[in-house]
């Protein structure tokens, strides 16, 4: 446990599979120190601001199924923590093209970059940002990933 009196306690209990688990011990330390900066951050508006990279290797995974009218549908996106824990996020495709363009600039800058690239209007492009905010919160406090 991490003990810090400058904001509420919370508690987080992530199920984890014995025969999956690999060292994970700094991918606890930071996670603690993610969720220490999150909750100093506040809303995820803050966190568009912030610079984001990878703390650990990830497998960005797709399940496609024939479809016909496109040729192939993506069914499902996930986010696999490749060591440690192994924990997998369920996310959108949009979402995986954020995880993957992570460079070190702020968030909000490489959202930006990643609805231009896939031709999204202004209301598909606040709905990514939406959903890599909550994709990038869940993997910062699971010591995924890093903000600097």
């Amino acid at each position: 446990l991490q003990r810090d009196d400058s904001h509420p306690p919370t508690v987080r209990i992530d199920p984890i599979d014995d025969d999956d688990l690999d060292d994970a011990g700094e991918q606890v330390v930071q996670a603690f120190a993610a969720r220490t900066r999150l909750a100093a951050l506040g809303s995820g508006a803050e966190l568009v601001g912030e610079r984001v990279t990878l703390a650990t290797a990830l497998r960005l995974q797709r399940d496609i199924e024939p479809s016909k009218d496109t040729g192939v549908a993506i069914t499902e996106s996930r986010v696999e923590l490749a060591e440690g824990t192994k924990h997998v996020v369920e996310t959108t495709e949009d979402a995986l093209e954020v995880i993957a363009s992570l460079d070190g600039r702020r968030l909000g800058e490489v959202v930006d970059d990643v609805a231009a690239r896939l031709g999204l209007g202004s209301g598909d492009a606040t709905r990514l940002q939406r959903e890599a905010v909550a994709l990038i919160r869940e993997l910062l406090e699971l010591g995924a990933l890093e903000l600097h």
